[in-house]
């Protein structure tokens, strides 16, 4: 009979991207427990970006590439959980995160292009910054059914119903230059997303077998419309002055699938498995209505299957160390000409796999401090949208993180 308690140590996984994390399927794993609880999490993300840009159009081939070795800066992510106990078999939790971010920076007046040397209409525009934020406030609350068996392997069981609402914020912002002048700001095209808040769910299932620290949970989060507004701004022909126009655009954020098992394995080890289905594909642009100004912004081509595997074991009463193995696959990829992994140069995203340790530490019975570390690793990928190619190079990131729980 294993020993191991539930949540023995904490990882918290994300898929990295070359430009950013994706937290969007961070379980709500705070719901689980029969005490009030308080959890801050704190990360430290150091991403080793590295890329070359060239161009494809008309006398731009015979133009040298662009290396690009911070596409992205090092960024600190956090969240905050707080749980409590309304009755014996009823509990609630909050919890707060940036489910989704990414920021690419790519250098001003060094891209942009006239494919035709002779013809200044045939300027080609080249991506600059993309940025998108997001915050979500997640309440939920879960009303426990327990079991009793009268068998030699374990005594008790519980079913858990959880659900609860959820508000969401997202931002953003995108530029581009439009001339091959070296003018600073003077000659870029720029879009402020202003935020937009708007209230979502979550539903999920639980049946756990306590003395077997086994868990199987399932979570559902719906797919939310943004309607976005903000301005945009872009230089006149002679790039004297500039002109601007409210905007307004429409994006959603996806809906996702849930599914974490965890059981004890042996004396003192447990096993875990993560998976999320994220529905991607359906944030595939963003179409920015601003009179002239208009734009389109490409996003996500495709849905992905994030999986986690991982192995925890106690140590001693205080200590318990971890590891853990995540990647993901893509599903219903578009289909691209060979060697190209996708067109998206403001985001580009290849495969991707991570490997993890840590550990906590618990002070007393009330305090528990937990520390991991987790190293990135980013395959070569090609990127095209017929101006530009990207050339992703074999890529780095580290992740530093610290949990604090504290059970009052």
């Amino acid at each position: 009979m294993s020993r191991v308690l539930l949540l023995t140590f904490w990882l918290l996984g994300s898929c990295a991207q070359a430009g950013g994390f994706d937290n969007s399927g961070r379980p709500f794993d705070i719901i689980f427990g029969d005490d009030n609880a308080l959890q801050l999490n704190f990360k430290y993300i150091l991403p080793l970006i590295d890329l070359k840009v060239s161009r494809d159009l008309g006398q731009g081939p015979i133009m040298s590439d662009v290396i690009v070795d911070e596409i992205v800066s090092d960024f600190v992510d956090g969240m905050f959980g707080f749980r409590w106990q309304v009755w014996d078999d009823l509990n609630c939790a909050v919890q707060w995160e940036r489910p989704f971010r990414f920021q690419t920076a790519y250098p001003d007046d060094q891209l942009s292009y006239q494919s035709d040397s002779l013809d200044p209409q045939s300027q080609v525009p080249a991506p600059i910054d993309s940025e998108y934020d997001s915050q979500s406030i997640s309440l939920g609350c879960r009303l426990a059914i327990n079991f009793r068996h009268e068998t030699g392997v374990f005594s008790a069981s519980r079913l858990s119903l959880i659900a609860g609402p959820k508000y969401q914020f997202i931002q953003g912002r995108f530029s581009a230059d439009l001339s091959r002048y070296k003018l600073g700001e003077q000659d870029n095209y720029r879009a402020r997303l202003d935020g937009s808040k708007e209230w979502a769910y979550l539903l999920g299932l639980a049946y756990e077998i306590p003395e077997l620290a086994f868990r199987l949970a399932v979570f559902f989060h719906n797919e939310v419309e943004h309607t976005l507004t903000g301005l945009a701004y872009a230089p006149v022909p002679d790039f004297s002055s500039t002109i601007s126009h409210p905007l307004r655009g429409k994006t959603v954020t996806p809906k996702a699938v849930n599914i974490s098992l965890q059981s004890g394995i042996a004396e003192d080890w447990l096993a875990f498995l993560n998976l999320r289905w994220g529905d991607w594909s359906s944030v595939d642009e963003i179409i920015v209505e601003a009179g002239p100004l208009s734009q389109q912004l490409t996003l996500f081509a495709n849905d992905s299957l994030n999986y986690e595997i991982g192995l925890g074991v106690r140590m001693s009463d205080r200590l318990n160390m971890g590891a853990q193995f995540a990647s993901l696959i893509e599903l219903n990829e578009p289909d691209l000409p060979d060697g190209l992994a996708g067109t998206n140069l403001r985001n580009p995203q290849g495969e991707r796999y991570s490997l993890a340790f840590g550990g906590n530490y618990a002070f007393n019975s009330a305090i528990k401090l937990g520390l991991s570390a987790s190293y990135y690793y980013l395959q070569h990928g090609r990127f095209s949208d017929n101006a530009y190619t990207v050339d992703l190079e074999t890529s780095h990131a580290l992740v530093l993180s610290a949990t604090l729980n504290y059970v009052f």
